[in-house]
């Protein structure tokens, strides 16, 4: 066994030496960003926008060469493993070269970057990245900011300068906000044989958290802010360097530090840091010149100044055959129908951006076809344009007896499309039929019981969702937090859109009182406390106020609650007029923190009253407990009551057989489908009974 492990070990030894000594056979730069790209890679030459996008996002290692400008739009995205090479002083990209999301492994070189929008290169969560030759200029945030968790990079031999761009002319950004505290033990960064010229006004560069080792560069920038500093837990060694007729070459700040060695400040004005703090050792070998001997080589060479050998491989172009395709309908997978590119000569097979079965957005899309190089031909991308089209169905949503119109959830959202709610062809939407106290879900009109159900929109749906609803006349759920002057929070009528919950003192004044709304609750119901002490706990009451016009049969129930502070027996009374009070019946709370449920019947003096008050008020000859500064509180209270109508309800009509079911208004027109509001559901039956019931209906359009 004992032999096995060690020739297993030596194993992955061998295995680890080849991998490093592969990665310094091909890797390129120095300092802390030294990286092989996308050495081993094919080699490319791209001309256009898309050629340089498709290749530059490819997984597989790739040494891309710029021949002359390239617009990239707003970014070109940079994956792993990538050479980004200029042919000449010519190759230009204008737009964001961006090195973001964990990318690793890039080569930028001999290239002039310009994004008169925003950064010139981006480098964000990414490591080992090497920057080298290049003129960046005109940007209109950072030339090169490197950010967020960013490890591992070196710029050097780079020219900065600004001339059409007139404001934000920060150059270097490192370490983007003091907030980010996971930029810690990151952020190593090396800068050297770099120009910052004509017009760089700040950030040169700017550093948080960072380990930044600035040696041989050269700074020209007159009229400037500053150009080194070290910001929040930042670490500068500057070496060597030679400033020339700038300000604050050298400041700290933040719990910034910095160390200074053999600079030369020509004509320097503002701070220049002593430069004497204690900072991080380079990991690195490295040759640092005197400053005198730096400043004539930087003008020369730094920036885009060489010319590369164009790469040639003897094979010929690939030409891509591949038209755009016609309109499709959205849900429609990608088929060979779409996905049809040909090449001329070239035997690989094609790559998609989007394979078979894909679907696409509705709007316009884009497919890209990239041919590998094969054994006589070059590999070659083609994008075109494929638009997608919607058809829309239409969803209707009835609810009978249902007293909230949001108790129905629709998922997803749907489009609202004149007037109507629709989904494209296809959606799968799901309904969910919630209860609450006075709706209690029974089924759908398809004859599903379950809560929950799915439908694809294959067609203009209506579906009803029926539910079992108290005959109620006004109720407060307390879900939402108003605690005063509250209006009702579900109401059968109209003239109930008036009626509110209060709490009065004993003068009659209305007061507020403590609200336990939505998710907060108390002891697990939605409520409002009187919480007041116990020298005051008899002198408020809650009191509600109804209109039963078109009622019957009048009930009111609710629950109620002591917690420390409360009378015993808390009485339940109602007055027609406002003044005379009678009881009608009362809670005893024979436990502290425990709700109490009771409905209470009004005497038939009540019915068809316009004006009824009820309050629940403290029995003050019961047994007060003094123990604390709480109170008492109430929740979920509903008024029940039939509506009154002339026609008469035939009773015993379960299992009887219907003939015929009519809607009609409340004024007695009929209608054809029941509409949103209070309507009337006539059913007859075979035996030549009949039976009327109220129904509440909503409708989600």
């Amino acid at each position: 066994m004992r032999n096995k492990l060690t020739i297993y070990s030596k194993f992955i030894l061998i295995t680890c030496l080849l991998i490093l000594n592969s990665f310094a056979l091909f890797a390129e730069g120095d300092g802390y960003g030294e990286n092989p790209g996308g050495a081993g890679g094919d080699t490319i030459i791209v001309e256009t926008s898309e050629e340089f996008k498709s290749y530059a996002g490819l997984q597989e290692p790739y040494v891309i060469f710029i021949k002359d400008t390239i617009d990239v739009g707003s970014e070109v995205r940079i994956a792993s493993y990538k050479t980004i090479s200029g042919l000449n002083t010519n190759s230009t990209v204008i737009g964001n070269m961006s090195i973001k999301s964990g990318t690793n492994n890039v080569v930028v070189k001999n290239l002039n970057i310009t994004n008169p929008m925003n950064d010139g290169i981006t480098i964000r969560n990414a490591q080992y990245v090497y920057v080298t030759n290049c003129t960046v200029y005109d940007c209109a945030d950072g030339c090169i900011d490197i950010t967020v968790e960013s490890d591992f990079v070196t710029v050097s031999h780079c020219r900065f300068f600004y001339e059409n761009v007139t404001f934000h002319k920060f150059v270097n950004l490192i370490g983007a906000s003091d907030d980010n505290l996971t930029d810690r033990g990151k952020l190593h960064v090396t800068m050297h044989n770099n120009w910052w010229d004509t017009g760089c006004t700040s950030r040169m560069p700017r550093v948080r958290f960072g380990y930044v080792h600035i040696y041989n560069n050269y700074f020209n920038c007159e009229g400037n802010n500053y150009c080194n500093r070290a910001g929040k837990e930042g670490h500068i060694f500057s070496e060597r360097n030679y400033f020339e007729g700038v300000r604050d070459p050298l400041t700290v700040e933040d719990e910034g530090v910095a160390k200074s060695i053999g600079n030369i400040y020509a004509d320097c004005t503002g701070t220049i840091y002593a430069g004497n703090d204690d900072v991080f050792t380079p990991s690195y070998s490295y040759n640092a010149l005197d400053a005198e001997e730096i400043k004539e080589n930087i003008v020369a060479n730094a920036g885009n100044t060489k010319t590369e050998a164009a790469p040639t491989t003897g094979k010929k172009e690939t030409i891509i055959h591949w038209p755009d395709q016609n309109d499709i309908i959205f849900g429609t997978p990608l088929s060979e129908v779409q996905l049809n590119a040909t090449a001329e000569g070239n035997t690989s097979a094609p790559i998609y951006s989007h394979g078979i079965g894909a679907q696409l957005e509705e709007g316009y899309n884009t497919l890209t076809a990239t041919f590998p190089e094969d054994e006589n031909y070059k590999a070659a991308s083609k994008t075109i344009n494929i638009k997608v089209n919607y058809i829309y169905y239409s969803l209707s949503v009835l609810k009978v007896d249902a007293s909230n119109p949001d108790l129905v959830v629709v998922s997803p959202e749907g489009k609202k499309i004149g007037g109507e709610l629709k989904f494209p062809k296809g959606t799968v939407v799901t309904l969910v039929a919630n209860s609450n106290l006075l709706s209690t879900f029974d089924h759908w009109s398809n004859g599903e019981t379950n809560d929950t159900i799915s439908i694809s929109m294959d067609g203009d749906t209506e579906i009803t969702a029926y539910y079992n609803q108290l005959d109620y006349i006004v109720a407060w759920d307390l879900y939402e937090d108003i605690n005063i002057n509250r209006p009702a929070d579900y109401y059968s009528a109209n003239e109930n859109q008036s009626s509110v919950l209060n709490l009065k003192n004993t003068s009659g004044i209305n007061t507020t009182w403590a609200s336990y709304p939505g998710e907060t609750k108390l002891l697990g119901k939605n409520a409002a406390m009187i919480r007041r002490s116990k020298y005051s706990a008899g002198n408020y009451f809650f009191e509600i106020e109804f209109d039963a016009s078109n009622f019957e049969n009048i009930q009111v129930s609710a629950s109620m609650l002591g917690i420390l502070t409360y009378y015993k027996i808390q009485n339940v009374e109602y007055s027609i007029d406002g003044t005379n009070y009678m009881k009608i019946g009362d809670y005893t709370l024979e436990q502290d923190s425990v709700w109490y449920s009771e409905t209470f019947a009004l005497p038939d003096g009540a019915n068809g009253k316009s004006s009824i008050t009820v309050r629940f008020k403290a029995d003050k000859s019961s047994t007060l407990t003094t123990d604390g500064n709480i109170g008492t509180s109430i929740s979920e209270i509903i008024v029940l009551g039939n509506l009154r109508n002339p026609t008469s309800i035939t009773e015993n009509l379960t299992n009887k057989k219907i003939i015929e079911q009519q809607y009609f208004t409340l004024d007695g027109k009929r209608i054809a489908a029941p509409t949103k509001g209070i309507n009337l559901l006539i059913t007859r039956y075979e035996d030549g009974s009949i039976s009327t019931k109220k129904i509440f209906c909503q409708k989600i359009n």
